[in-house]
Parts: structure tokens; C-alpha cells; sequence
């Protein structure tokens, strides 16, 4: 299950399962690379967690685990809303852009 929100600076991505869950006390630990909690018939190297939460700080995010009540997993995603940026004058954003002069002066000067 998957619910996405928006408050006032921040958008939220909660993601829940009905998985085994982790054991009391690996909380955090989840998130360290290799970390791999119950491995019973389930494979993988455990760098899943750890990039997830990497890629959302690199984003001045933060990536989030509780129990699920009732068992398994919800992982919360928190990403700040970006402001719009100011449009860039003066860029070209295809060559559709150009007109045909400066397409051809473009080319002659590579």
C-alpha cells in the first residue's frame, strides 16, 4: 500500500507491507549497509535500505521506519517541497528552439 501527502513544506510517501516486520531493537539498524534483518528464503545483500536513505539526504530528506501495526513495515519518505525556480533566460532548451541561422553557426563551430 502506498499513500502520498503534502503538507506545508514537505511531501510525505508512506509506503506499508504486511511483511514479518523487524525485530524490536533494529530500527536503526536496518538502515546500515549489509544489514539484512529476518533472512529466512529471502535474498538480497542488504543495500536496499541504506540507498533509499542515502538518496533521500542527498535530497535534504529523511527516510523513516515504524512497525505496522498489526505486523509488517511502514517506511515514510519526507522530501522538502521545492521552491519554483526563477526561469533561465537566454537557454536553449531543444534545437527547436533555434531558428536555422543559428543552428548552422552552432554546427560550424564544433
Amino acid at each position: 500500500e502506498i499513500v502520498a501527502s503534502c503538507q506545508s513544506d514537505t511531501v510525505e510517501v508512506e509506503v506499508l507491507d504486511s511483511g514479518p516486520g523487524f525485530k524490536p531493537g533494529e530500527e536503526e539498524r536496518i538502515f546500515d549497509k549489509f544489514f539484512r534483518g529476518r533472512t529466512d528464503n529471502i535474498r538480497g545483500a542488504g543495500l536496499g535500505l541504506s540507498i533509499a536513505r542515502r538518496v533521500a539526504e542527498a535530497q535534504s530528506g529523511r527516510l523513516a521506519y515504524v512497525p505496522r501495526e498489526g505486523g509488517g513495515s511502514v517506511f515514510t519518505l519526507f522530501l522538502p517541497v521545492a521552491e519554483e525556480p526563477e526561469p533561465m533566460p537566454n537557454v536553449l532548451r531543444s534545437t527547436r528552439d533555434i531558428s536555422a541561422d543559428q543552428k548552422q553557426d552552432a554546427d560550424e563551430h564544433r
